[in-house]
């Protein structure tokens, strides 16, 4: 554990967290400590890999890295929603989008 990084431990990747910590904290702002009236995280509804704070979460929407790459792909000539999902069986086409 190094002094002034996140002492999260992550077990998947076997390491510890490379975020600088908050001043006067052990953990990153991705990492701190719930409670005290602060701001709960909340996994991203386009994107459940990452986390946002509750309150930031429409504007976040609005920004997503993972929402800007489902437009930019829709955007292309080639594109075709559900081109290659192959035939759909109930009779009736969802509309979704969702990868």
């Amino acid at each position: 554990q190094v002094e002034g990084v996140c002492a999260l431990y992550l077990e998947k990747k076997r390491r510890y967290c490379k975020f600088p910590a908050l001043p006067g904290t052990k953990f990153c702002g991705v990492h701190r400590e719930e409670g005290k009236g602060q701001d709960p995280r909340v996994p991203c509804p386009l994107d459940p890999t990452h986390t946002v704070f509750l309150s930031k979460v429409n504007s976040h929407v609005k920004k997503c890295s993972k929402q800007r790459d489902r437009d930019y792909a829709a955007a292309q000539p080639y594109y075709g929603l559900r081109a290659n999902a192959g035939e759909d069986t109930s009779g009736e086409a969802d509309g979704s989008g969702e990868w």
